[in-house]
């Protein structure tokens, strides 16, 4: 990929080797942390999505994506820094999108308990 030099299985030395850089990424949020840092930081682009990578498998994935979440909503700059400075509490996070759940009348699976044995039996 781009003439770069990766590790690989040592049975695969010397083979050329195809990649989807689809693959190379969790979710749409780190595949657009990476579109990001190509446009906007061409020379440091992998060095600092590597270290993106390495925080959310040291620390969080979980809380490296809701800080690139946060990020890309508010149309912020994405850097290694940044991401870090919000997931230790230094940064202010903005709370996932509140979901309302309606209560559920159980009384219909009342209902469905209350049929008699054999009643469906012909």
């Amino acid at each position: 990929m781009y003439n770069n030099t990766y590790s690989v299985d040592s049975r695969l030395i010397g083979e050329r080797v195809q990649i989807r850089v689809e693959d190379l990424f969790s979710n749409h949020r780190f595949r657009m942390a990476w579109d990001w840092l190509r446009r906007h930081r061409e020379a440091r682009c992998s060095k600092e999505h590597l270290k993106i990578l390495q925080l959310a498998a040291r620390d969080s994935e979980i809380r490296v994506d809701n800080a690139l979440r946060v990020l890309i909503d508010q149309d912020q700059p994405i850097s290694f820094e940044a991401i870090e400075e919000m997931i230790s509490g230094q940064g202010c996070m903005i709370p996932p999108t509140d979901i309302t759940i309606d209560e559920v009348d159980l009384c219909s699976y009342d209902a469905l308990l209350s049929v008699q044995e054999g009643a469906y039996a012909k």
